[in-house]
């Protein structure tokens, strides 16, 4: 120790670790205030902008994403719910593939930033965000758009809207984004829909999985989407 990044060897397994202060706080906030959501969307920016700032300080090759395309859906070789939709949507899931553009601004990401965990709260304040475990270099809007999808799940459509009129106040998008941004929510919801049924057992809920087939119903329509 004495170093930001250790390697230790667990039961014959190679990890690395970071040592990080203890933050106080709670791990997931069901219901955030509006404050909350201006605070998070106001440091998602500004994450942002430090991540495209320091992936052009490392000069390493970095690959760009060029589609948003899942590669989850083919492990499911059964599933509990055996009904014609939920066949259907992971046929629709598997052939999803939406090309990006080049151009998109990338930089270093987290790429899972949302109130179901990931962010330390307390006293109506954003205190930290922890689990880096996805971070890599991608495009911002990716980023971006997989919380926008959470807040939209969890908060419903004017919230989000809040978010990303707050989001940016710091970072504005540029008019590429704001085509992609609804196909990155989209995609977002088949993601988490598939994660959902790879993780099913008896005590599931079916109304977690009603919600991602009306959300794949309601996204297009909500911002208009031309089909791909």
């Amino acid at each position: 120790f004495g170093v930001e990044l250790n390697l230790v060897e667990i039961s014959g397994k190679k990890w690395q670790v970071i040592l990080m202060d203890f933050i106080n706080g709670n791990s997931v906030t069901p219901s955030p205030s509006i404050e909350l959501i201006t605070d998070l969307a106001n440091i998602q920016a500004k994450m942002h902008l430090y991540g495209e700032e320091f992936s052009d300080q490392v000069k390493i090759p970095k690959e760009k994403w060029r589609n948003l395309s899942d590669n989850l859906a083919s492990k499911i070789t059964d599933i509990q719910i055996k009904k014609e939709e939920v066949l259907g949507f992971l046929e629709r899931v598997k052939a999803y593939n939406y090309g990006l553009p080049e151009s998109l601004p990338c930089g270093y990401n987290h790429l899972d930033i949302d109130f179901d965990g990931n962010v330390i709260t307390e006293n109506n304040k954003v205190n930290g965000i922890v689990d880096f475990e996805d971070l890599q270099y991608s495009p911002v809007i990716v980023c971006l758009g997989y919380t926008l999808w959470n807040i939209l799940d969890d908060q419903g459509l004017e919230i989000m809207k809040k978010y990303l009129e707050e989001y940016e106040k710091i970072r504005s998008l540029t008019e590429e984004e704001k085509i992609v941004l609804p196909n990155v929510i989209f995609f977002r919801n088949y993601v988490i829909g598939v994660v959902r049924l790879l993780l099913w057992d008896e005590k599931t809920d079916l109304k977690d999985f009603e919600d991602i087939l009306q959300l794949e119903k309601d996204i297009p329509v909500v911002f208009n989407m031309k089909k791909n």
